[in-house]
């Protein structure tokens, strides 16, 4: 799989996640990847290259290309490489098609354009890419670039989760577990979620979390709620760190427990800023208004030896 890091597709539902097709992208590995060439190490291998992209070969013009955009070609500007590769995807090119989707989705180096990105994502698709099956799939359930279609969705994502994508199933697990009229399907969505988190997929724990706390498809069961949550809180996953706090300030509830739930709560706050940051903040902000201090102490004396205990390299 190529790009493997170009977006987050981490949770799709709109309650679970928002859906971006934004991240790093590593450029260099895709064209380190290509099927028919190395990266040129010698001028021999560069003359070789260069004529063969000037003859119009596919693969040679989108290894120029993805080289070029990242400058590791000398002599071709980024201009050119974003040239190189939109005539490697005009011949139809699946992994141009996809670079270009992305770049495009991205905004790497130029504007976003999602209807250029999406076009492009497309042919990749339709060509039997997985990422970009999968991307597609986020922009049909995001409606970036194309028109908001959770049938869609779910097609794209159910051909990319066929081939092995072990991020689509994750998307998918979630759609059919949350998903409206036509696209639901409870059971296998916690299936699919249930073998990504046994794995030890953090976004699927956070996930099954979030649905058993919700009832999102499936009944309420805050216990279940809180075993997945903690599995992923404790790798550092900070949404998940969130969702745990909450899910013990929950009044009335039998996991109720201020003093944990405002630790996990400073957990989630502290990581780089982002929105899982800002929301965190948000609830610590009315914690320090309605909670004794004695119990605040507590609470960080707790997220003190938690985060010593798990440390914290983590993501959203």
């Amino acid at each position: 799989m190529l790009l493997r890091d170009f977006c987050r597709r981490n949770q799709i539902h709109h309650r679970l996640l928002a859906v971006a097709l934004v991240a790093a992208l590593p450029l260099a590995a895709t064209a380190a990847n290509s099927k028919s060439y190395v990266v040129p190490a010698t001028p021999e291998e560069r003359q070789a290259l260069a004529r063969a992209a000037e003859a119009g070969e596919p693969d040679a013009l989108y290894l120029v290309g993805a080289l070029g955009i990242e400058g590791k070609v000398q002599g071709v500007s980024r201009a050119q490489g974003l040239s190189a590769l939109s005539r490697a995807a005009d011949a139809g090119h699946a992994e141009a098609n996809y670079l270009l989707g992305v770049i495009y989705a991205t905004g790497q180096g130029q504007p976003r354009d999602p209807q250029a990105a999406a076009r492009h994502l497309q042919v990749a698709a339709n060509a039997g890419h997985a990422d970009a099956q999968a991307a597609l799939g986020q922009a049909y359930l995001a409606g970036q670039g194309v028109p908001q279609d959770a049938a869609q969705a779910k097609h794209w994502l159910e051909q990319a989760a066929a081939q092995g994508d072990s991020e689509a199933r994750i998307n998918l697990g979630v759609l059919l577990t949350s998903g409206g009229p036509g696209v639901a399907d409870p059971a296998r969505g916690v299936e699919l979620l249930r073998a990504a988190a046994d794995q030890g997929a953090a976004t699927a724990q956070h996930n099954l979390g979030q649905i058993y706390a919700e009832g999102l498809g499936v009944p309420a069961h805050p216990q279940t709620a809180y075993g997945w949550y903690l599995l992923a809180a404790e790798r550092g996953y900070q949404r998940a760190q969130l969702g745990l706090g909450r899910l013990l300030l929950q009044g009335g509830s039998p996991l109720f427990d201020p003093a944990e739930g405002a630790a996990w709560i400073m957990l989630a706050a502290s990581g780089p800023p982002n929105p899982v940051t800002e929301a965190a903040s948000a609830v610590l902000t009315r914690l320090a208004e309605s909670l004794p201090q004695e119990l605040l102490t507590d609470a960080r004396e707790r997220a003190r030896v938690t985060m010593m205990r798990i440390g914290m390299s983590s993501g959203q």
